[in-house]
Parts: C-alpha cells; structure tokens; sequence
C-alpha cells in the first residue's frame, strides 16, 4: 500500500514556545513526536499577544528595592489610653475640647523614629490645633471637619499629642490613628542626611531627603544584592529642590551613576538599565553629586531585566491565529522613545508622560496638550537625530484625546520638509509635502501605529505637532497621547525597539535545524507554508529550505529579489533541478504556498491553484535530505511571518515506520501533552 505521510508540521493556531526552542511536531498515527526548532536572537524583542498588546520577553514583574513606594506602614499604636489635660475630656472614645486649651497625650513613640499620625475630627466651632510627635516635632495647624495627617520624626519625648493652640471654640475627635513609616527600616541614613515621609510638592508618600554637607558618605541607602551579569532597570520619580540628584552603588558592582540630574523644580522620571560586574551584597545609594542637596523621591523601583534572548516570537498582530515572526538586525535611533519630556518643547505645547495606557497595557504613555495656538514652530515636540542612511522609516503609536489630528514632520535641512497630518479618529492621511509612503494599523483601546517611509540624506529631526487637519494650526486645550517612537534605517517598520536614554539594538534572528533524516522522504514530498513577507523587498531572498544542511542539496520556496514574486526550486548537487515561480497580488499578505518534489515532476501552488510546472528534473537518493530551516543553508535568511509549515512525505510504504523507529520514541496523545512534557509554554 502507497500512502502519503505527515512528516514535520508547525503553527496552524498550535504554538509552544520556551527559551531557543520553537516545538514543531511530528504525528505517527494519533500520536505526537517532538520536532523542535532551533531559535537564535541574542537580543530582547517585543511582539504583539493574544489580548492585541505589546509585550517584551524582559517585562519585569518584581520589585527589587524594598519599600520602594515609601507607603510601607506598621501596625496601628493607637492603644485608646489617651490622658486628656485642660479643657479636653475622653468619654465613649471621643476627645473632646471646651475651647479652653491644652493637650490630650499618648506615651507610643519611640524617638528617632518616623510616624504617620491621622486625626480623623466630627465637629468644630472654632479655634487651631496640632499635632506633635515627641515635645520637639510639631505639624502644621488646622481646623475645621477635614481628616489632618501629619509625617514626623519623633524627637524630645516619646508622646502624642493634639493640642489646642489658640483661639475659643470647641473640637471633637472621632480617630487618631499612629503608625510608624517604614517600620522595617528599609531606607538608612548614611553620614549627614535626614529622610522624612511625608506629603510634598503636590504628592503623598513621599520620600523627602535633606543632604547636609558635601561629603560623599552623606546619603540615604538600602542594602541591595547584584549578580553578575544580570541587566537591571531602574525607574526614579524624583523633584529636586536644590543642589543635585543621583542613584548609585560601589563601582565594584556598578560602575558610575544609574541615573542623576541637576533640573530642579518638577517632577522627573529618570529611567535607566544597567548590568552589574560583580555579584554581592552592596547598596543602593540615594544621594547628592558631593554637595549639600534636598530632593523628594515618589518611587524608586529596581528590576531585573535580563534578556530572554532566544524565545520564539509568536505574534497576534491583525492576526487571531498567531504566527511565528522572524526580523533582521534594526537599531531604534530615538534615544526616549517612551520619554517624550526628553523630547524639546517648542512654545505653547505641555507633555504630560505617564498619563495613559499605551499599547503594551501599562500607564506611559504621554499626553500632548496646547497650552495657546499652535502656528509656525509653536505646539511642537521634535526630537534631533542624525542617521547615516538614506532610507528611514520612522513609526509612533498615537491615539485622539479632545482632538482628532497629530502633524508629523520630518524636517530636512536644506531641503523639502516632508510632513502627514493622520486622523486618529480613522486612520486617514492627509498629504502636505515632500515624498514618502505612510500607513496606518489599529491597535487595541484606540491607538494607531503610524509608519513612515521616506528617502533623505539629511534629515535633522522628527517632529510631532497637536494641529487640525490641513493646516498647522490648533487652539489651546487640544489634547493627543503619543507612545513608541522609533527611527530604522531600513525601507519598512520592523517590531517596537523600547529605548530610555541610549540606541538600542534587536539582533537578527535565525530559526533552524528541525527534523532528521527520517522526518523527510528525498525523493518525492510536499512542502506546504502559509508565509507573508515583511515587506515588498526587491533586495533580498529569504526562504525556507529542507536539505542536508549545505547548499549543494536543497528544496524550497521563497520570496525573491523581484517584487511580489515567490519562487519554488530545488538543487541536487548544487545543480539546479525543479523550479517555479508566480507574482503574488500582495506578499505582504499571507499566502498558501505548496511545492511538490519528484523526479520530472515539479508543481507550485498557490492558494490551492497549480500556477507553475517544471517536468524535467531529478531528485535526491534516500536519506540526503535530514534538516529543515528558515533560510540558513544558502544565506537566505527568512525574515518574514509564518502562520504554518507542513513537510508531506510522498513515498512511505507504510502508514507507520519501522518497529524500530517506534520503540525508541517517546510519543504522546496530544499536541499539549507534547508540548508540556518538553517544558514548553503554550501560546
């Protein structure tokens, strides 16, 4: 009995992935065998998930720094034995005073020690009060029925106290709650500083930091374990009042600064990666540039980050089933592409980052409001750069806030500035001036990713403008949110490469060696692929090939120098044997390509129509063919989308193989079984 059988099959909606491996499978009977790929980045990467978000294989998840948010309290030391002096009284657990004055006190402190202390007040005529932590820290006045909370370093003695301070009236005090701050004394002082928690500068749960001298052992500090090798990221939300700002570590772990500035008087988030050079025990220093300083830290957060370099991208963009996504080497040329207070400001536009959900689910992305008109330079950000090539692509994400419309300018010295106004309400372009191919792809919660394809030797900056469709005008109050910026110098947009401070560079990728010599029949079969290029490039081939691993002998399909054009071919002994070819309507649309292989007997299909025939041809003597891969034998790496791949043996005489081969296997009933037995994650 002649039969067909399934050799190696990929994708086709089943996707499991781990670290270097891409699972294919091999089914004998109702059974499944591992046929494992081969995957080599040597980068991180990013791609879209099921749920339409951008994700990155290093997303960290945990917090390193301890008590990072300064928002760690301890138990409540409200003990309800409160003495009451003067006109004040205790009755039903209610502080009450008569307008003539004095104290109610609590012996629950400890001093040296920081404290949050909640008055929680019922009723009130008239008069001031405040609170003290020890005889020597006193808040601020207040009055009136409002919750008062007060942050303070107890000092002097260790009470509590509510105090009259002037004016006749009365005041009930329904709560007074106690509780230290940072109780497990993650953050120390070091030499001359002093750290209180408290509310500044529009934020509560803030870290205020006074460094009192110049010396560098003045700072506030955590212990911190590094280990070597291991990519940390480091986020800061700081406001520097006076002198300066940074966050460091021995340079026998770290070598300079994980972030600094000298900008005072806002709010800044200083975001930064690193990688330690050594493993140990060590510290995170919060501190000046040797000189006296105050500053307030919101949060600090530590990361580990460190690259899943090799893990197989299966990708959902526009696309429920999933496909496996293979890139070439790109480099991110915007340095902030997330940051975009980095950005420079022209007049009368405000950025506002961290303001929204960006695309990959978490709150960065930043709003771009008129704070006047906008006209002429007026209501722009623009970012300077200085590429080398001459082709570039550049691509954002944008969404519509109260306005429709974002104006991207790409401005060209000494020549002719090539601007797009898009609608992100649709998607539409509106064309302004100079030559270039724009596209628009919606994404999840309303974002649009925007690319932007254009020839220029000299292109100086990218600039982003708030403007009504048409004219480069806008009114106060319009709003957009933008996120992602990105500059390639390559003729299309490849995958978001995140940056926060320097270039940043995705590796090309490889997927290989699937199968062996038994997975193949060498002299007659099918291989099936449903592929879609990345773009329409008449530059290179990529392809996907079954051989002996050189070039002499091999069998395959792949896009070629000519535009739309697929071809289908087959080499026995570096001799060219079967070929075909046919120009695809859109190879940036996924196709169904099958080739079949026999002697004097070649077909290529395309979306089930024979479109090509080759009848004179030989093949290869059983078992030469053993692999198959994406385009590394032959230097003709794919890069490009594959939804499935099908290897159809076209000549077994059974429809299961040797006993031999069946006994020395490890099978399983399904693909998920499969895939967990191997340690694979389910996509």
């Amino acid at each position: 009995m002649t039969t067909t059988q399934k050799g190696i099959y990929l994708g086709d909606s089943q996707w499991a992935t781990k670290d270097g491996n891409l699972l294919a499978t091999k089914q004998v009977g109702k059974r499944f065998l591992n046929k494992e790929f081969t995957v080599d980045r040597g980068s991180d990467a990013t791609y879209v998930d099921r749920d339409g978000l951008i994700k990155q294989f290093s997303t960290p998840l945990t917090n390193l720094v301890q008590n990072g948010d300064f928002e760690e309290l301890g138990d409540e030391l409200n003990d309800l034995t409160w003495s009451a002096f003067g006109g004040w009284s205790i009755l039903d657990g209610v502080a009450s005073n008569d307008g003539s004055g004095s104290t109610i006190t609590n012996e629950i402190l400890e001093i040296g020690k920081t404290y949050k202390i909640t008055v929680q007040l019922s009723t009130y005529t008239s008069g001031d009060f405040s609170v003290f932590l020890g005889n020597g820290t006193e808040s601020s006045q207040f009055n009136g029925t409002n919750e008062f909370t007060f942050y303070g370093v107890c000092s002097g003695d260790v009470y509590a106290r509510v105090k009259s301070i002037n004016g006749i009236g009365s005041i009930n005090i329904q709560n007074i709650s106690v509780k230290e701050v940072d109780p497990n004394s993650d953050w120390e002082v070091e030499g001359y500083a002093s750290r209180v928690v408290g509310t500044y500068q529009g934020r509560s749960n803030v870290l205020k930091v006074n460094i009192l001298n110049d010396a560098t052992a003045s700072r506030i500090r955590q212990p911190f374990t590094y280990v070597n090798g291991t990519t940390y990221k480091i986020t800061v939300n700081v406001y520097l009042e006076s002198g300066s700002f940074r966050v460091d570590s021995s340079d026998s772990f770290v070598s300079g600064n994980f972030v600094q500035t000298n900008v005072e008087s806002s709010w800044q988030t200083l975001t930064a990666y690193f990688t330690a050079q050594s493993s140990g025990s060590n510290y995170i220093w919060l501190r000046s540039s040797t000189e006296v300083a105050e500053f307030y830290v919101d949060n600090i957060s530590i990361q580990d980050i460190t690259p899943i370099d090799d893990k197989p991208r299966i990708d959902f963009t526009n696309d429920t089933e999933g496909h496996l996504l293979l890139e070439p080497q790109s480099q991110n040329l915007i340095t902030y592409s997330e940051d975009f207070s980095q950005w420079t400001a022209e007049a009368n536009i405000e950025v506002t980052d961290n303001f929204i959900n960006s695309p990959d689910g978490t709150k960065n992305a930043a709003k771009l409001q008129l704070t006047g008109s906008s006209s002429g330079t007026d209501g722009k950000i623009s970012f300077s750069v200085s590429p080398s090539a001459t082709t570039h692509t550049f691509s954002v994400f944008a969404k519509k806030g109260n306005h429709d419309y974002i104006y991207i300018w790409m401005n060209i010295s000494g020549g002719t500035n090539i601007t797009r106004w898009i609608d992100l309400d649709d998607g539409s372009v509106s064309v302004g001036s100079g030559t270039a191919t724009v596209t628009t792809t919606s994404f999840s919660n309303d974002w649009w990713k925007i690319e932007y394809t254009f020839d220029a030797t000299d292109l100086s900056s990218i600039r982003l403008e708030v403007a009504d469709d048409s004219v480069s005008t806008g009114t106060g109050g319009d709003n957009i949110y933008v996120w992602g910026a990105q500059l390639e110098e390559l003729s299309y947009a490849t995958s978001y490469i995140p940056t926060a401070g320097s270039l940043v560079t995705r590796t090309a990728e490889t997927c290989t060696d699937a199968g062996d010599v038994d997975d193949f029949d060498s002299t007659a079969g099918i291989l099936y692929a449903e592929i879609a290029a990345l773009a329409d490039d008449d530059t290179s081939y990529r392809a996907i090939f079954i051989s002996d691993g050189t070039n002499n002998n091999r069998v395959g399909v792949r896009f070629s120098n000519t535009s739309n054009e697929i071809q289908a071919l087959s080499y026995k002994d570096a001799s060219l044997q079967g070929f075909g070819d046919y120009t695809l309507s859109n190879s940036e649309h996924f196709n169904k390509i099958a080739f079949k292989y026999k002697a004097n007997n070649f077909a290529l299909w395309i979306n089930g129509v024979e479109v090509d025939t080759d009848t004179s041809g030989d093949v290869y003597t059983v078992g030469t063919l053993n692999n198959i891969d994406f385009g590394a034998t032959g230097g003709q790496a794919f890069y490009g989308k594959c939804k499935a791949i099908k290897v159809i043996k076209g000549a077994v005489v059974e429809d299961t193989e040797s006993p031999e081969y069946l006994t020395t296997q490890t099978f399983h009933k399904t693909f998920n079984a499969l895939a967990t037995a191997n340690g694979y994650t389910i996509i």
